[in-house]
């Protein structure tokens, strides 16, 4: 794109995800017994920080994956995009009972892969590294778990899943947002094992990623073909 539009799409991008998120955040806060007006204003300040820290985390992941770093990567159009997407999920929730508190669920439960695969503990440093750039978004994640996924034939892909908390993340408005908007690319729409899943292919990598309320999963591998079998064999596993 020109230079010109990439100012007006940012600076549109940028707006869209503050206004939304803080409709999102007041719409959520008068759904909960509040204290006081401070404590809702407060409240929606916490939501526009956490999406937009949750944005950022998910494009500083993706860029990792791709080993790609850099602030002129980092601060790009498509971290508002995300907060657009995450103030959407919230607005869907709004009035449900999805406001209610959401029991914790842990990631580890969707370790399981069947026969021809096996779970090996991923590089401590690379998972310290990429849960760091959730740590902002705490807020509104619940936990996050990292592994391995290594094949008899040595290929080997990478599993995140995300207790995505059923108050606010755990639509598939949520994930398309996240792939949408740390990838810069449209994802193909398929069916894998029975499950809706969203496929992204970008310069070296191949991701998938699913939905299992409230947990988000995201595989990482070298091509379709693997994460595709990969996922199957994760999805498979746990129904």
């Amino acid at each position: 794109m020109s230079r010109r539009f990439g100012r007006v799409f940012s600076a549109i991008a940028w707006l869209s995800a503050i206004l939304l998120l803080t409709l999102a955040g007041w719409v959520a806060a008068e759904g909960l017994e509040t204290a006081s007006s401070p404590w809702r204003v407060g409240y929606v300040a916490g939501t526009i920080a956490g999406g937009l820290a949750l944005a950022t985390a998910i494009r500083c992941v993706w860029l990792r994956i791709r080993r790609r770093q850099g602030a002129r990567s980092l601060l790009s159009p498509w971290i508002p995009v995300i907060g657009v997407f995450i103030a959407g999920a919230m607005l869907g929730a709004a009035g449900s009972e999805a406001l209610a508190p959401a029991v914790p669920t842990d990631p580890r439960t969707m370790f399981h892969v069947g026969r021809g695969y096996e779970l090996v503990a991923a590089d401590p440093e690379l998972v310290t590294e990429m849960l760091s750039e959730f740590e902002d978004a705490s807020a509104l994640l619940g936990d996050i778990a990292i592994t391995n996924i290594e094949a008899a034939d040595g290929a080997v892909g990478l599993l995140v899943v995300i207790d995505a908390r059923a108050t606010y993340l755990t639509s598939a408005l949520t994930l398309e947002g996240m792939i949408i908007g740390a990838s810069k690319g449209q994802p193909r729409r398929e069916v894998v094992a029975g499950r809706q899943a969203m496929f992204v292919d970008a310069e070296g990598v191949s991701l998938v990623g699913w939905v299992d309320a409230p947990l988000i999963a995201l595989l990482y591998a070298v091509d379709d073909p693997t994460a595709r079998a990969m996922a199957a064999s994760v999805i498979q596993a746990n129904d």
